[in-house]
This record gives C-alpha cells, structure tokens and sequence, in this order.
C-alpha cells in the first residue's frame, strides 16, 4: 500500500499539476474583435471576442481570474476579469467591462502601438485554478502573448481617399 501511495501522490500533486501547466501554456488564443468605447478619464469600456484552442484531450473548467494586460517589458495598462470557462477544443470567451487604466502612460503607449502598427502583441499575465474531473484543483499561470492588428494598414486608405479627393 505504502509503495502504491508513494508512486500515485507525486504524479497526483506533481505531475497532473505540471501537465496542466504545460497544455495552459500549449493553448493559443485569438481576438477575433475589440471595441474600446466610453472613454473616461480613468478608464474605458471594453469588449474583447476570443477564441482559445487547445488540442488536448482533457478539458477542464477554468476559473475566472483577473489578467493583466501590457506591452512586452511595461506596466499592466489594465486588468480585466476573465470569465470561468470549460475548456474545449475551442472555447470563445468575451470579455466586456468598464476597466480602470492601471497606468496611463502604458495606455498612451498601448494607443501608440495600435495606430503605429500593422500588428502589435499584448501580454495576458494571470493567475487561475483549474478543475479536472476527480482531481485536486490546481493552481496554474495563465500568461500568453497575443498578436493583434494594428491600424497602420489604415494609413494606406487615407492617402488613397485623400489622393482621390484631390484629383
């Protein structure tokens, strides 16, 4: 018995817990739409659609947590909260809250990175907990870097709509 205890509890609180962190860290995620409105002082409103893939065959459900998103090397220009989702082959998530600007100069440089570029990548950074059927709940780090687009392409249509009012 005790040799069965000492081979199933490490892969139970080491192992499982490692493997989660790996298919975490395996999963992609796209935004597949943003809308930034209700401009304040202190804060926006914000809408994020995105989709999660993962190609594992385990889905677990994942807590809501809060995330932090920056520039590579910045500041968190805010944080958002992620809602609870079942993990799935692919899982959509919309984010869609009123938000406080963490840091308002890493938002201006946030705002410079959209307009000033054909794509630009956000770090996610959090912490959650994920259950799997019949196993201890595990703590895991969710941290991922999205790449988005940009508005630079932009840039190509007014100078062709300006060249055409000209003309």
């Amino acid at each position: 018995m005790i040799i069965v205890l000492v081979i199933v509890l490490p892969i139970i609180f080491v192992g499982v817990p490692k493997k989660a962190q790996h298919e975490i860290n395996s999963s992609t995620i796209e935004v597949t739409s943003q809308e930034v409105t209700d401009p304040q002082a202190d804060g926006i409103h914000l809408k994020i659609d995105t989709v999660i893939r993962s190609d594992s065959s385990y889905h677990p459900k994942i807590d809501a947590f809060r995330a932090g998103l920056s520039l590579e090397g910045q500041e968190p220009f805010l944080y958002v909260e992620i809602p609870e989702a079942k993990s799935e082959a692919e899982t959509r998530i919309t984010v869609d809250q009123d938000v406080k600007f963490a840091n308002a100069d890493a938002f201006s440089n946030y705002t410079r990175a959209v307009l000033d570029a054909e794509t630009f990548e956000i770090h996610l950074d959090g912490k959650t907990t994920i259950h799997l059927s019949g196993l201890p709940s595990m703590d895991v780090d969710y941290n991922k870097v999205v790449t988005m687009k940009g508005m630079r392409p932009l840039d190509l249509c007014w100078t062709i709509v300006l060249t055409c009012l000209q003309d």
